[in-house]
């Protein structure tokens, strides 16, 4: 509260959502107000976001409009700018209402015609003014200050907001090459289907960077080729990605050389985006062939990806009955996870991963597998083994697919000596990953 320096909470937290709207304090002028997120993990770890945001006071304010979901922080020219008033003021006290508006580009002014309907689609005597896309050419940047001037049967009053415009992505291209070809069987048909890769690198964003670091915002690449044959545009993804390359895409297929014309859509986090194309000649592919034989497609197996192996210590203890000695048994919790067959299920031949776990004896340098293995299950505890002092071993589990793929990953376990050993004791029901040092 910016009178009384209290922090008042707002409805609706803690929660999941990361969004909230709430009715603004009222404040007699425009006032600045601190408002603050505090965002809490699951271990109780704490780190709190303020920002700042200027709330009109009651008499007279304008503010920008954008359409519903929209979140920008720059205007891109293309599309409309809605500027809309707060007028506290009843229709009889107010004699004139004008908007007028400037744009700044960095090195000189110019002044927007708003009575031009050219320029604003309603004029310049309203309650809100909006600015049409296309006034400025693309590529413009700087920013547009926006004013109304209400005279009243008291005076005259002048207020009014800047927007930053907003520049696109600049400075990168798009390329393709063919990259070889994959043989298909379908319907007993064996026939040749090119392979194109394609490469958006090199975009940045002139004006784009995250409120909270300063670092740049990310890209989204938006892939697609025209169909020579019907002319209709072909998504090559089902959403925008922020990987500027696509490699192994199928090229349309055609009986003789064609030339293809694929294209990006690079936009920023504010909405503003640069298309770019190339036109690559995709070679030619004979009729398909009968294969009596099969109807399975013939495609390179491609081994299991992605997926981490980690490792863990558990240290349990036991009094022995009738005596005061404690036994100490150490084992290691191993967890392999996110892996995924590229390839996917192929019919008639199984399905799902199976696992193998070993590890690399530290004396030895030999690998001793685990029991349990091959299974389909991804975690294995296991007893670990015996070393007079603390020692890493490294764990390895060994991951293959229905078709043979293969893929390992490894880990590294300090397993402790036989002498001592000590484990992490937290409160009951508490069963964080994460010490908070602000606790015991």
């Amino acid at each position: 509260d910016p009178v009384t320096g209290s922090t008042v909470p707002l409805p609706g937290g803690p929660s999941a959502e990361g969004t909230l709207t709430v009715g603004a304090p009222v404040f007699s002028v425009d006032t600045n107000v601190t408002y603050v997120v505090t965002v809490t993990d699951p271990d109780g770890g704490v780190t709190t976001r303020t920002t700042v945001v200027l709330v009109p006071g009651s008499g007279l304010a304008v503010y920008w409009v954008q359409p519903v979901g929209v979140t920008a922080t720059r205007w891109n020219p293309s599309s409309e700018l809605q500027v809309v008033a707060i007028l506290n003021v009843s229709d009889g006290e107010i004699l004139e209402k004008r908007w007028s508006a400037t744009y700044w580009n960095g090195t000189h002014y110019q002044d927007l015609d708003l009575s031009d309907p050219a320029v604003a689609v309603f004029g310049d005597q309203n309650a809100s003014v909006t600015i049409k896309g296309g006034v400025l050419p693309d590529g413009s940047t700087g920013e547009v200050t926006i004013r109304l001037t209400v005279v009243t049967v008291t005076g005259t009053r002048t207020v009014a907001t800047t927007v930053g415009v907003n520049a696109p992505p600049t400075g990168g291209a798009l390329t393709a090459v063919v990259a070889g070809a994959v043989t298909e069987v379908q319907a007993g048909r064996t026939q040749n289907v090119p392979l194109v890769n394609l490469d958006a690198t090199g975009w940045v964003d002139p004006d784009g960077v995250l409120p909270l670091d300063g670092s740049a915002a990310p890209l989204l690449y938006y892939f697609s080729y025209v169909d020579p044959a019907t002319n209709a545009t072909i998504a090559l993804s089902t959403s925008p990605s922020v990987v500027p390359t696509l490699t192994g895409v199928r090229a349309p297929v055609f009986a003789v050389d064609t030339e293809v014309t694929f294209s990006v859509v690079v936009t920023d986090a504010d909405g503003g985006s640069t298309v770019r194309t190339f036109t690559l000649l995709v070679p030619g592919t004979p009729a398909p062939t009968l294969t009596p034989s099969s109807t399975a497609t013939a495609v390179a197996n491609r081994a299991p990806s992605g997926g981490v192996l980690t490792g863990a210590v558990v240290v349990a203890t036991q009094v022995v009955t009738g005596t005061n000695d404690t036994d100490i048994a150490v084992s290691v919790v191993l967890v392999a996870t996110g892996f995924v067959d590229p390839d996917g299920a192929v019919p008639g031949t199984g399905s799902g991963l199976l696992y193998a776990f070993s590890y690399i004896d530290p004396v030895t340098g030999s690998t001793v597998p685990l029991p349990g293995g091959p299974s389909a299950e991804g975690t294995l505890t296991v007893g670990a083994p015996v070393f007079s002092v603390d020692t890493n071993v490294t764990y390895v589990v060994t991951v293959t697919d229905p078709d043979g793929g293969v893929t390992t990953r490894t880990t590294v376990v300090l397993v402790p000596g036989s002498g001592l050993a000590g484990s992490w004791g937290q409160p009951v029901g508490v069963t964080a990953k994460r010490w908070n040092p602000s606790s015991e």
